[in-house]
Formats: C-alpha cells, structure tokens, sequence
C-alpha cells in the first residue's frame, strides 16, 4: 500500500469511526494484519492508561503502547486524531512470583502492577567499576581436585569487608576480562565482567564462609570473584530525567556489542552525579549518512535517526545500567544517547 493510500484510509477512518470507539484494523494491509496490528485513533479525554485498559484489559500495559510508538515523546501528552499502532502484548502482567508455571516471554520485558519491570534475558556480560570491582569477594579455595569448579561444588569464599553478614545471601560469579573504554574520549571507565554462575553463601569460619554453586554457565576456578545477585524483577517507575542531557553507550550486556536489541541491558556514560534516577528514559540516536546537495555537490547535514527507547534501571555516580524497551535497528556501544 502505497503512503497517500494509507494516508487516505486513516483520513476515511477518522470519518467513520463512532467516537465511543477509537480502534479498526488496518484493512487492506497484510503485513498489518499478519502482525496482529490495529489502528486506534486518539479521541477527546484518551490517556495511554485508558487505551491500555480498553485494548488489553490492563491498565498498567501502557508501556507497551508507548513502546510501539516511537514519535510519543512523552506519554503524558497525546492528542485527539493521533494515530497509534497496537500489536499483539509482548510481555504479560502479573503479581511477582504468580502463574510461576507459565511460560517466560523470550522477547520484551515484563511490567507488574507494582510498577516493577522483569528483565526477560540472562546477561552474559556487565560493566563495573575498577573501584567496586576491588570490593567483591572471592572464591579463595576449592573442596575437590578438579580445577574446573561446576554446579553443585562447595567452595570457600572471603570478603573484604569481614564485619558484613553474607551468610545465607546469593551471589553472581564473575570474572574480569579486560577494560571498558570511553568510544569517544578513550577513557579508561572500568572493567567488562562476564557472568560464569550463582551460589548462595552458607555459613562463616573464622574470616571465610562456606558456599555451594548453585548454577553454572562456564568453568569457574578460584579466584573468580562473586557480586550481590541482581534480580531480574526490578522495582522501577517509568519517570522524566533530565530533559536535554546526552550520552553515549559505553557497553553492552550480550556477547554481540554490535546488535543489542529489546531486552538487553546496556550501560552509559551518566549517572546519579548527572541527576539520573532509575526509571528515565532515553532515545537511542544514530547518524544518518550525508545527503548530497544537487546544485553544488556539497554534503548536506541530517538530522540523528532516533532508532530506540531505552530505561535506566540502576544508576551509579557516573554510569548507569539500562534495559533496551524498543528498537528499530541494531543498537551499538558508540551511539548516542538523549534522556526524554
């Protein structure tokens, strides 16, 4: 369907759609109807909280309308005669730990009335601080021969802060692989970590604990340090940042850096220093190439593509991690940020 075809049947639906009503399918587009897509139509007094509830039976699945529409810039303002494109729900919403037995979603993220969002996919990889790095525990001995440690060994582990309790606490093993570099200014931010496994900590012998690796991912060997478990149901409201404030992606929470996509983590170069909270969203820019002037042949400027959407979900002072909620295109370490 051509743009003045479609443009014509959004204009004919704007005629006979009763107002009481605001959604149609888009006819006359298979791709539309393949995806399981409708048109809704903004009337007079709509939020994305009522559109939610009327379309998915759910208020608190705003986000998911907000997601699908990029040009929304901030979901507090919407108009009548806004056209909204509403697919299929990607995530499901429910009370943390209900209908356990279900099935995870593999893509999206998930949002529960208590305004938490579930991080759908285990990262592989993560960002630290040299200086919060030298502060996690290690696993200083071994209770078998082998070398390589596996799921169900027992292993001691000490922390450098002994007045802490740890016992009974899980934890994430992980381990340094080399150092994060600013893309642009070349400097030196931190350590890349990978993610080798869980344990959970038992009880304390003098200046060690005892501990039992409850998963594993990779071959684990002493020396490997272990950080406070991060859960993947994270209490986050969807809020302004810092309007205006830019940034850029330092990396990226999956082995491919060059296509992040939904529900990947990624990790920026602003933090609480910078005013920024958990829940700010941001766009994720990329340049586009040159267009040519064709008069002169000089190159013309255009302006950044705005290609996804992405949440802060835990600040530090000067970098952050945030969850991917959408994107068009690969998302990149090097590209910019710009907080909504």
């Amino acid at each position: 369907m051509t743009h003045a075809a479609r443009m014509a049947c959004l204009i004919l639906m704007l005629v006979l759609i009763p107002l009481s009503h605001g959604v149609a399918e888009e006819a006359g587009d298979p791709e539309t109807e393949e995806r399981g897509e409708k048109v809704y139509i903004v009337k007079e007094g709509d939020t994305l909280w009522d559109i939610a509830e009327e379309m998915y039976f759910d208020p608190f699945s705003w986000p998911f309308i907000w997601n699908q529409n990029l040009r929304i810039l901030n979901p507090h303002w919407i108009y009548p005669g806004d056209v909204l494109y509403l697919g299929p729900p990607r995530f499901r919403l429910s009370e943390p730990g209900a209908d356990a037995g279900a099935r995870e979603p593999t893509t999206g993220f998930r949002i529960t009335p208590a305004g938490a969002v579930y991080v759908p996919k285990a990262q592989s990889k993560g960002f630290i601080a040299a200086e919060d790095f030298e502060a996690l525990g290690t696993i200083v001995e071994k209770s078998t021969e082998r070398e390589l440690l596996v799921e169900g060994d027992a292993v001691f582990v000490k922390f450098p802060h002994e007045d802490d309790e740890m016992g009974g606490a899980r934890f994430t093993i992980v381990r340094e692989v080399g150092p994060v570099i600013h893309p642009a200014s070349g400097e030196r931010l931190g350590l890349f970590i990978e993610f080798l496994g869980d344990m959970k900590v038992g009880d304390r012998f003098d200046r060690v604990y005892g501990a039992a690796i409850s998963s594993s991912r990779k071959e684990i060997v002493e020396g490997d340090r272990i950080m406070k478990l991060e859960p993947r149901l994270l209490d986050v409201n969807i809020m302004p940042g810092p309007g205006g404030l830019t940034g850029t992606i330092i990396a990226g929470g999956s082995e491919d850096i060059e296509n992040l996509t939904q529900g990947d983590i990624v990790y920026i170069d602003r933090g609480s220093q910078d005013g920024v909270e958990a829940g700010n969203t941001m766009r994720v820019l990329a340049s586009r190439d040159p267009a040519r002037d064709p008069q002169s042949g000089k190159p013309l400027a255009l302006p950044d593509e705005i290609i996804g959407r992405v949440m802060v979900v835990k600040p530090g002072s000067t970098t952050a991690s945030a969850l991917i909620l959408q994107n068009t295109k690969s998302v990149k370490v090097g590209l910019q940020i710009e907080f909504e």
